[in-house]
This record gives C-alpha cells, structure tokens and sequence, in this order.
C-alpha cells in the first residue's frame, strides 16, 4: 500500500486547523465573558510590527 502526500498531510492540517478554530471560540467567548468587543480582538496586535490577529489567522 503506498501513502500518499494528500494522506500524510491532509490529517495533520486538518487537525491543527480544527485546534485553531477551537482557540477562536475559546476566545471569543473569554472576550464576551470580559465585555471586551471580539472584533478589537481581531484588530489587536502584539507587537508593532506583527500582523492582527486576523492576518495570522488567514496565513495559517
């Protein structure tokens, strides 16, 4: 039986991309919870120089 590339790695993204979408709820929630607003959230940076959160997210 041969694996292939799509078999090797479509699990592996899938999986991290699941936790990652597990993390936004989880903060979505804790902002809510805070009575922040979720969408400053997305603007926020940590640094100057580092992309929002949403451009993190859409490179991962």
């Amino acid at each position: 039986m041969n694996a292939t590339l799509y078999d090797a790695s479509v699990p592996v993204f899938r999986q991290m991309l699941d936790a990652l979408a597990d993390l936004l709820h989880k903060g979505e929630s804790h902002a809510r919870e805070r009575g922040l607003d979720p969408d400053a959230m997305l603007a926020a940076r940590l640094a100057p120089d580092m992309l929002t959160l949403v451009g993190q997210v859409q490179r991962a």
